[in-house]
Protein backbone atom coordinates (compact mmCIF):
# COMPACT_ATOMS: atom_id res chain seq x y z
CA UNK A 1 0.00 0.00 0.00
CA UNK A 2 2.75 2.57 1.10
CA UNK A 3 4.58 1.55 -2.12
CA UNK A 4 1.49 2.35 -4.19
CA UNK A 5 1.45 5.51 -2.54
CA UNK A 6 4.86 6.43 -3.35
CA UNK A 7 4.21 5.76 -7.04
CA UNK A 8 1.55 7.43 -6.93
CA UNK A 9 3.06 10.86 -5.55
CA UNK A 10 6.10 10.63 -7.81
CA UNK A 11 3.60 10.14 -10.86
CA UNK A 12 2.14 13.51 -9.66
CA UNK A 13 5.25 15.41 -8.79
CA UNK A 14 6.26 14.17 -12.33
CA UNK A 15 3.04 15.51 -13.89
CA UNK A 16 3.14 18.98 -12.30
CA UNK A 17 6.28 19.28 -13.66
CA UNK A 18 5.68 18.63 -17.42
CA UNK A 19 2.96 16.50 -19.59
CA UNK A 20 5.55 15.08 -21.78
CA UNK A 21 9.11 15.46 -21.47
CA UNK A 22 11.21 13.73 -24.85
CA UNK A 23 14.81 13.43 -24.23
CA UNK A 24 17.08 12.30 -26.93
CA UNK A 25 20.96 12.41 -27.49
CA UNK A 26 21.86 12.67 -30.95
CA UNK A 27 25.89 12.75 -31.76
CA UNK A 28 27.11 15.00 -33.87
CA UNK A 29 28.70 13.71 -37.16
CA UNK A 30 26.75 10.12 -36.91
CA UNK A 31 22.86 11.54 -36.32
CA UNK A 32 21.32 14.48 -38.16
CA UNK A 33 21.63 17.32 -35.64
CA UNK A 34 20.72 20.29 -37.75
CA UNK A 35 18.07 20.78 -39.45
CA UNK A 36 18.95 24.41 -41.48
CA UNK A 37 21.55 24.44 -43.69
CA UNK A 38 23.83 26.81 -45.60
CA UNK A 39 25.21 26.89 -49.06
CA UNK A 40 27.89 28.74 -51.02
CA UNK A 41 29.24 28.61 -54.65
CA UNK A 42 32.84 28.90 -55.47
CA UNK A 43 35.44 28.59 -58.12
CA UNK A 44 37.74 26.32 -57.75
CA UNK A 45 39.89 26.11 -60.27
CA UNK A 46 40.44 26.22 -64.00
CA UNK A 47 41.36 23.33 -66.29
CA UNK A 48 41.36 22.15 -69.69
CA UNK A 49 38.45 19.97 -71.72
CA UNK A 50 39.00 16.77 -72.35
CA UNK A 51 38.99 17.98 -76.33
CA UNK A 52 41.77 20.46 -75.45
CA UNK A 53 40.33 23.26 -76.96
CA UNK A 54 38.75 25.31 -74.11
CA UNK A 55 39.04 25.94 -70.47
CA UNK A 56 36.56 25.01 -67.99
CA UNK A 57 35.59 27.12 -64.51
CA UNK A 58 35.02 24.00 -61.54
CA UNK A 59 32.67 25.23 -58.99
CA UNK A 60 32.11 23.41 -55.82
CA UNK A 61 28.92 24.21 -53.60
CA UNK A 62 29.80 24.53 -50.18
CA UNK A 63 27.33 22.71 -47.79
CA UNK A 64 27.13 24.13 -43.75
CA UNK A 65 25.12 24.13 -40.80
CA UNK A 66 22.98 27.43 -40.38
CA UNK A 67 24.83 28.98 -37.13
CA UNK A 68 27.38 26.28 -36.05
CA UNK A 69 29.63 27.67 -33.89
CA UNK A 70 32.30 24.31 -34.08
CA UNK A 71 35.45 25.75 -36.10
CA UNK A 72 37.41 22.35 -36.68
CA UNK A 73 35.15 21.08 -38.44
CA UNK A 74 35.45 17.50 -40.74
CA UNK A 75 34.77 17.57 -44.56
CA UNK A 76 33.50 15.54 -46.65
CA UNK A 77 33.62 16.36 -50.40
CA UNK A 78 31.05 14.56 -52.93
CA UNK A 79 31.46 13.26 -56.10
CA UNK A 80 28.31 12.63 -59.14
CA UNK A 81 28.37 9.64 -61.13
CA UNK A 82 27.71 9.95 -64.95
CA UNK A 83 30.19 7.67 -66.94
CA UNK A 84 32.19 10.51 -67.15
CA UNK A 85 30.53 11.86 -69.67
CA UNK A 86 28.12 13.67 -68.45
CA UNK A 87 27.12 15.30 -64.98
CA UNK A 88 27.56 18.18 -62.54
CA UNK A 89 27.89 19.39 -58.89
CA UNK A 90 23.82 19.50 -59.19
CA UNK A 91 23.03 16.09 -59.27
CA UNK A 92 19.83 15.58 -57.57
CA UNK A 93 20.24 11.94 -57.72
CA UNK A 94 23.54 11.91 -55.36
CA UNK A 95 25.12 14.89 -54.73
CA UNK A 96 22.73 17.65 -53.30
CA UNK A 97 20.41 14.64 -50.81
CA UNK A 98 24.24 13.54 -50.11
CA UNK A 99 26.09 16.93 -49.05
CA UNK A 100 22.65 18.08 -47.55
CA UNK A 101 22.34 14.77 -45.15
CA UNK A 102 25.65 14.79 -44.13
CA UNK A 103 25.82 19.05 -43.28
CA UNK A 104 23.06 18.05 -41.25
CA UNK A 105 25.18 15.63 -39.29
CA UNK A 106 27.62 18.58 -38.64
CA UNK A 107 30.01 17.79 -41.67
CA UNK A 108 31.24 20.67 -44.23
CA UNK A 109 30.08 18.68 -46.98
CA UNK A 110 31.66 19.90 -50.63
CA UNK A 111 29.63 19.26 -53.71
CA UNK A 112 32.50 19.79 -56.58
CA UNK A 113 32.21 19.38 -60.51
CA UNK A 114 34.93 17.22 -61.85
CA UNK A 115 35.69 17.29 -66.22
CA UNK A 116 33.24 15.09 -68.12
CA UNK A 117 33.35 14.17 -71.51
CA UNK A 118 35.83 11.82 -73.53
CA UNK A 119 36.46 10.86 -76.72
CA UNK A 120 34.71 7.45 -77.75
CA UNK A 121 34.79 8.20 -81.52
CA UNK A 122 37.28 5.21 -81.81
CA UNK A 123 36.15 2.78 -78.91
CA UNK A 124 39.63 3.47 -77.48
CA UNK A 125 39.50 2.05 -73.84
CA UNK A 126 42.25 4.46 -72.47
CA UNK A 127 39.80 7.14 -72.53
CA UNK A 128 37.77 6.48 -69.74
CA UNK A 129 41.12 5.92 -67.63
CA UNK A 130 41.96 8.90 -69.34
CA UNK A 131 38.85 11.00 -68.00
CA UNK A 132 39.40 9.53 -64.81
CA UNK A 133 42.90 10.89 -64.29
CA UNK A 134 41.20 14.08 -64.98
CA UNK A 135 38.69 13.47 -62.20
CA UNK A 136 41.46 12.61 -60.05
CA UNK A 137 43.19 15.97 -60.95
CA UNK A 138 40.60 17.92 -60.27
CA UNK A 139 39.75 16.68 -56.86
CA UNK A 140 43.53 16.80 -56.20
CA UNK A 141 42.96 20.29 -56.88
CA UNK A 142 39.36 20.93 -54.84
CA UNK A 143 41.21 19.31 -51.31
CA UNK A 144 44.15 21.75 -51.88
CA UNK A 145 41.79 24.49 -52.47
CA UNK A 146 39.47 23.30 -49.29
CA UNK A 147 42.96 23.31 -47.17
CA UNK A 148 44.25 26.57 -48.83
CA UNK A 149 40.94 28.42 -47.47
CA UNK A 150 40.24 26.33 -44.07
CA UNK A 151 40.06 28.97 -41.82
CA UNK A 152 36.94 30.92 -44.27
CA UNK A 153 35.21 27.15 -43.85
CA UNK A 154 36.04 26.61 -40.83
CA UNK A 155 37.52 22.95 -41.00
CA UNK A 156 39.64 20.52 -39.71
CA UNK A 157 42.55 20.04 -42.57
CA UNK A 158 43.37 16.96 -40.93
CA UNK A 159 40.08 15.36 -41.72
CA UNK A 160 39.09 15.47 -45.15
CA UNK A 161 37.41 12.73 -46.71
CA UNK A 162 35.86 11.65 -49.92
CA UNK A 163 32.46 10.23 -51.12
CA UNK A 164 31.74 9.42 -54.63
CA UNK A 165 28.66 7.58 -56.97
CA UNK A 166 29.62 5.32 -59.99
CA UNK A 167 32.24 7.63 -61.80
CA UNK A 168 32.80 9.49 -59.13
CA UNK A 169 33.23 6.63 -56.84
CA UNK A 170 36.12 5.42 -58.93
CA UNK A 171 37.84 8.82 -58.54
CA UNK A 172 37.46 9.04 -55.24
CA UNK A 173 38.60 5.10 -54.49
CA UNK A 174 41.71 6.01 -57.07
CA UNK A 175 42.83 9.23 -56.06
CA UNK A 176 44.95 7.96 -53.50
CA UNK A 177 46.05 4.86 -55.12
CA UNK A 178 47.06 6.21 -58.25
CA UNK A 179 50.95 7.81 -59.26
CA UNK A 180 51.70 8.99 -62.19
CA UNK A 181 54.19 6.11 -62.61
CA UNK A 182 51.42 3.89 -62.18
CA UNK A 183 49.16 5.71 -64.76
CA UNK A 184 51.88 5.36 -67.36
CA UNK A 185 52.38 1.65 -66.83
CA UNK A 186 48.77 1.08 -68.52
CA UNK A 187 48.55 4.17 -70.53
CA UNK A 188 50.92 4.65 -73.56
CA UNK A 189 49.80 8.60 -74.65
CA UNK A 190 49.69 10.87 -72.05
CA UNK A 191 50.08 13.65 -74.20
CA UNK A 192 48.21 17.07 -72.97
CA UNK A 193 46.83 15.67 -69.27
CA UNK A 194 49.65 16.71 -67.28
CA UNK A 195 50.73 16.30 -64.01
CA UNK A 196 48.57 14.82 -60.82
CA UNK A 197 48.86 17.46 -59.09
CA UNK A 198 48.01 20.55 -61.11
CA UNK A 199 46.59 24.14 -60.97
CA UNK A 200 46.35 26.03 -57.74
CA UNK A 201 47.47 26.22 -54.57
CA UNK A 202 50.35 23.51 -55.19
CA UNK A 203 52.15 23.93 -51.90
CA UNK A 204 49.27 22.17 -49.52
CA UNK A 205 48.86 18.57 -49.57
CA UNK A 206 45.80 17.01 -51.42
CA UNK A 207 45.79 13.66 -49.31
CA UNK A 208 42.29 12.67 -47.56
CA UNK A 209 41.85 10.62 -44.52
CA UNK A 210 38.97 7.96 -46.15
CA UNK A 211 36.89 7.26 -48.89
CA UNK A 212 33.56 6.18 -49.14
CA UNK A 213 32.64 4.40 -52.69
CA UNK A 214 29.34 3.77 -54.33
CA UNK A 215 29.13 1.29 -56.97
CA UNK A 216 32.94 2.18 -57.37
CA UNK A 217 36.09 0.17 -58.81
CA UNK A 218 39.84 0.42 -58.96
CA UNK A 219 41.48 0.04 -61.90
CA UNK A 220 44.45 -2.28 -60.90
CA UNK A 221 44.84 -4.11 -57.67
CA UNK A 222 48.31 -4.15 -57.39
CA UNK A 223 48.43 -0.16 -56.67
CA UNK A 224 46.29 -0.93 -53.21
CA UNK A 225 49.25 -1.20 -50.90
CA UNK A 226 50.07 -0.65 -47.03
CA UNK A 227 51.63 2.73 -48.15
CA UNK A 228 49.17 3.69 -50.61
CA UNK A 229 45.61 2.60 -49.30
CA UNK A 230 43.98 4.45 -46.87
CA UNK A 231 40.52 3.36 -44.96
CA UNK A 232 37.39 2.59 -47.29
CA UNK A 233 33.92 1.67 -47.25
CA UNK A 234 32.56 0.14 -50.41
CA UNK A 235 28.67 0.38 -51.02
CA UNK A 236 27.64 -1.50 -54.01
CA UNK A 237 25.13 -4.00 -55.59
CA UNK A 238 25.98 -7.37 -56.20
CA UNK A 239 24.49 -7.19 -59.99
CA UNK A 240 25.74 -4.48 -60.74
CA UNK A 241 26.06 -4.57 -64.46
CA UNK A 242 27.54 -1.17 -65.12
CA UNK A 243 30.70 -1.69 -62.54
CA UNK A 244 31.29 -5.22 -61.38
CA UNK A 245 30.90 -5.68 -57.45
CA UNK A 246 33.73 -8.42 -58.21
CA UNK A 247 35.56 -7.76 -61.53
CA UNK A 248 34.88 -7.62 -65.21
CA UNK A 249 34.49 -4.89 -67.77
CA UNK A 250 32.45 -1.89 -67.19
CA UNK A 251 29.21 -1.92 -68.86
CA UNK A 252 29.71 -5.65 -69.28
CA UNK A 253 31.39 -4.77 -72.39
CA UNK A 254 34.55 -6.97 -73.46
CA UNK A 255 37.37 -4.17 -74.48
CA UNK A 256 36.32 -1.34 -72.14
CA UNK A 257 38.52 -0.81 -69.03
CA UNK A 258 38.72 -4.37 -66.75
CA UNK A 259 38.34 -3.13 -63.24
CA UNK A 260 37.79 -4.50 -59.55
CA UNK A 261 34.74 -4.18 -57.50
CA UNK A 262 33.95 -3.55 -54.03
CA UNK A 263 34.25 -7.19 -52.92
CA UNK A 264 37.69 -7.47 -54.18
CA UNK A 265 39.12 -3.90 -53.18
CA UNK A 266 37.52 -5.14 -49.69
CA UNK A 267 39.08 -8.50 -50.00
CA UNK A 268 42.49 -6.99 -50.50
CA UNK A 269 42.57 -4.49 -48.07
CA UNK A 270 41.29 -6.82 -45.12
CA UNK A 271 44.59 -9.55 -46.53
CA UNK A 272 46.63 -6.37 -45.86
CA UNK A 273 45.01 -5.91 -42.54
CA UNK A 274 44.21 -2.50 -43.38
CA UNK A 275 40.79 -0.66 -42.59
CA UNK A 276 37.70 -1.17 -44.88
CA UNK A 277 33.74 -2.15 -44.78
CA UNK A 278 31.63 -3.52 -47.20
CA UNK A 279 28.31 -2.99 -47.87
CA UNK A 280 26.42 -5.05 -50.10
CA UNK A 281 22.86 -4.83 -51.06
CA UNK A 282 21.87 -8.40 -52.37
CA UNK A 283 20.32 -8.86 -56.13
CA UNK A 284 20.66 -5.19 -56.92
CA UNK A 285 22.05 -3.50 -59.81
CA UNK A 286 23.85 -0.19 -60.12
CA UNK A 287 21.28 1.82 -59.37
CA UNK A 288 20.46 0.43 -55.79
CA UNK A 289 21.59 4.11 -54.47
CA UNK A 290 18.38 5.60 -56.32
CA UNK A 291 15.98 2.48 -56.72
CA UNK A 292 15.47 1.45 -53.07
CA UNK A 293 13.37 3.79 -50.55
CA UNK A 294 16.04 4.73 -47.87
CA UNK A 295 19.62 3.10 -49.97
CA UNK A 296 20.99 6.54 -50.15
CA UNK A 297 20.31 7.77 -46.41
CA UNK A 298 21.04 4.31 -44.63
CA UNK A 299 23.96 4.01 -46.35
CA UNK A 300 25.27 7.58 -45.69
CA UNK A 301 24.00 7.15 -42.31
CA UNK A 302 27.00 3.75 -42.26
CA UNK A 303 29.22 6.50 -43.80
CA UNK A 304 29.07 8.94 -41.29
CA UNK A 305 29.77 6.58 -38.58
CA UNK A 306 32.85 4.69 -40.19
CA UNK A 307 34.04 8.47 -41.10
CA UNK A 308 33.54 9.79 -37.40
CA UNK A 309 35.46 6.64 -36.18
CA UNK A 310 38.73 7.46 -38.10
CA UNK A 311 38.42 11.10 -36.31
CA UNK A 312 42.20 11.55 -34.39
CA UNK A 313 43.04 15.24 -34.55
CA UNK A 314 40.87 16.90 -32.20
CA UNK A 315 37.53 16.46 -33.12
CA UNK A 316 34.81 15.84 -30.84
CA UNK A 317 31.42 13.84 -31.32
CA UNK A 318 29.00 16.54 -30.12
CA UNK A 319 26.04 15.43 -28.12
CA UNK A 320 22.98 17.11 -28.26
CA UNK A 321 20.00 16.78 -26.14
CA UNK A 322 17.09 17.23 -27.32
CA UNK A 323 13.97 18.22 -24.80
CA UNK A 324 10.94 18.24 -25.75
CA UNK A 325 7.87 19.54 -23.30
CA UNK A 326 3.94 20.16 -24.56
CA UNK A 327 0.77 19.65 -23.14
CA UNK A 328 -0.81 17.56 -25.83
CA UNK A 329 -0.28 14.42 -27.49
CA UNK A 330 -0.36 12.55 -24.18
CA UNK A 331 -3.51 10.63 -25.15
CA UNK A 332 -1.68 9.42 -28.61
CA UNK A 333 1.30 8.15 -27.16
CA UNK A 334 -0.50 6.63 -24.59
CA UNK A 335 -2.55 4.78 -27.18
CA UNK A 336 1.05 3.06 -28.87
CA UNK A 337 1.86 -0.43 -28.36
CA UNK A 338 5.58 0.50 -27.39
CA UNK A 339 4.29 1.41 -23.44
CA UNK A 340 5.94 -0.21 -20.62
CA UNK A 341 5.49 0.69 -17.04
CA UNK A 342 8.83 1.50 -15.08
CA UNK A 343 9.20 -2.23 -13.95
CA UNK A 344 10.07 -2.77 -17.75
CA UNK A 345 6.71 -4.68 -18.24
CA UNK A 346 4.45 -3.77 -20.93
CA UNK A 347 0.94 -1.91 -20.24
CA UNK A 348 -1.72 -3.56 -21.76
CA UNK A 349 -4.83 -0.58 -22.97
CA UNK A 350 -6.50 -1.01 -20.08
CA UNK A 351 -3.71 -0.15 -17.33
CA UNK A 352 -3.32 2.79 -19.29
CA UNK A 353 -5.83 4.54 -18.39
CA UNK A 354 -4.26 5.08 -14.91
CA UNK A 355 -2.15 7.51 -13.30
CA UNK A 356 1.16 6.42 -13.68
CA UNK A 357 4.40 6.97 -14.54
CA UNK A 358 5.43 4.76 -18.05
CA UNK A 359 8.38 4.81 -21.12
CA UNK A 360 7.73 4.51 -24.43
CA UNK A 361 9.54 3.45 -26.74
CA UNK A 362 9.70 5.10 -30.10
CA UNK A 363 10.80 2.94 -33.16
CA UNK A 364 12.88 5.39 -35.52
CA UNK A 365 12.75 4.94 -39.34
CA UNK A 366 15.74 2.12 -39.95
CA UNK A 367 13.03 0.16 -37.42
CA UNK A 368 15.99 -1.04 -35.08
CA UNK A 369 17.15 2.00 -32.61
CA UNK A 370 14.18 3.28 -30.10
CA UNK A 371 14.29 6.62 -28.16
CA UNK A 372 12.44 6.38 -24.40
CA UNK A 373 9.68 9.05 -23.59
CA UNK A 374 9.37 9.49 -20.37
CA UNK A 375 5.98 10.50 -19.56
CA UNK A 376 2.98 11.02 -16.90
CA UNK A 377 -0.58 11.00 -17.09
Amino acid sequence: MELQMLKNAFALILLNLFAVISVTANTRFVDSVFSEIEKETVTYRSAQYYSGDSVVELKMDIYQPKNDEMDNRPVVIVLYGGSFMNGNKDDVAFSVPVSDYLAKKGYVSVAIDYRVGLNMASMDPAEIIKAAYRGIQDTKAAVRFIRANADAFKINTDEIFLCGYSAGAIISLNQSLITEEKFRNIIDDTAGLGPLETGDNLSFSSSVKGVAGFAGAVIDTTWITVEAAIPMICIHGNEDVIVPYDSGYVFSTAGLPYVFGSAVINSVLKRLGLNSKLITYPGEGHDFVHKLSGARENSIDSVALFFSSLFTSGVEKQHFVDRTRRQTGVRQALISSNIYDLTGRKMGNSQRVSRSVYIRYNRFKNKTDYKKILFAR
